[in-house]
C-alpha cells in the first residue's frame, strides 16, 4: 500500500499568503518543518513523473512531534509535508472546521 506525501495548508494559510505554484515558491512561504529520524531539518525530498527534486526551505515552526506540526498547519501557520495516512487520521471536527488542503498533486 502506497503512502503518498502531499504538501499541505489550511485554507485560512491560503487565504492569506496565497498557493505556491511551484516546488521553488516555498522559499517565499512559511513552511512548518518536521524533524524524523536522521534526516536533515528542512529538506525536503520529491519525485514526481521519475524526476527527483530536493527542496530546502525554512520556517520558524519546528518539531519532532507530529501531531503538534499537523495542528500548527490545522491552525494556519504555515505549509507541511504529510503523508496521506497522517491527513486521513484528521479529527472529524477539525476537517469539518477547514481542515488542511492539498497544495500540490500527489508526492512520493
Amino acid at each position: 500500500m502506497s503512502n503518498r506525501r502531499f504538501l499541505c495548508a489550511s485554507p485560512l494559510y491560503l487565504e492569506e499568503f496565497g498557493t505556491p505554484e511551484t516546488l521553488a515558491d516555498l522559499a517565499k512561504h512559511r513552511c512548518i518543518i518536521h524533524r524524523q529520524n536522521e534526516d536533515a531539518a528542512g529538506i525536503w525530498r520529491f519525485k514526481r513523473d521519475d524526476r527527483s527534486e530536493v527542496i530546502k526551505v525554512e520556517g520558524a515552526l519546528s518539531s519532532n512531534d507530529g501531531d503538534m506540526v499537523l495542528g500548527w498547519a490545522l491552525d494556519g501557520h504555515g505549509i507541511l509535508i504529510r503523508s496521506e495516512r497522517d491527513l486521513a487520521q484528521i479529527p472529524g471536527e477539525r476537517q469539518a472546521a477547514g481542515g488542511v488542503a492539498r497544495v500540490f498533486a500527489p508526492l512520493r
